[in-house]
């Protein structure tokens, strides 16, 4: 009985080791997954912003009802030599920091009744700052610069609308 009862202590010992073994076994084992498979869900959104606009609003001084001649002829009551436009430039929001900015006005086609033709005969001066802050003034001053040399440049040119673009830039200076 000895026998057995030393080969069932044996054998109890041997199943608690093994016992002891797959715990130990299963508890490194969870650990280290559970340590392992630490993991971050978070997502990180960022908006894009827009870009600043340049907003320009136009006026124009004495030019209703006028009609612009050339310089050396003879004025009638509602002839003009120059139109004057006034264009107020501002940002459309606020800058975070003050900054200087950059304005580069220049002047695109001219037409004369939806022609290039002509253009020619007409001259524009832009009057700007070359920095502003965050609103400035800039004047265009549009003038008739000469007589028509033919009569058919006159006929072409006699009560047509007179169209000119204006491009303005602003970087930070």
């Amino acid at each position: 009985m000895k026998a057995t009862q030393k080969n069932n202590k044996s054998s109890k010992k041997a199943l608690l080791f093994v016992l002891i073994a797959i715990l130990f076994a299963a508890t490194v084992g969870g650990s280290y997954a559970y340590w392992d498979s630490l993991q971050s869900d978070d997502t990180i959104e960022l908006t894009v912003g827009e870009g600043t606009t340049l907003s320009i609003e136009v006026s124009s001084k004495n030019t209703d009802g006028k009609t612009l001649v050339p310089y050396g002829v003879i004025m009638g009551a509602n002839d003009i030599n120059a139109a004057v436009f006034t264009y107020d430039v501002a940002l459309d929001k606020e800058a975070a920091t003050p900054a200087m900015l950059t304005v580069s006005v220049v002047e695109g086609s001219v037409k004369i009744g939806g022609s290039s033709a002509y253009a020619d005969l007409i001259k524009i001066t832009i009057a700007a700052d070359a920095t502003i802050s965050s609103e400035a003034a800039f004047t265009v001053t549009v003038e008739f610069d000469r007589e028509p040399d033919t009569q058919e440049a006159y006929e072409a040119v006699k009560n047509a609308v007179i169209t000119f673009d204006i491009h303005v830039e602003a970087a930070v200076a």
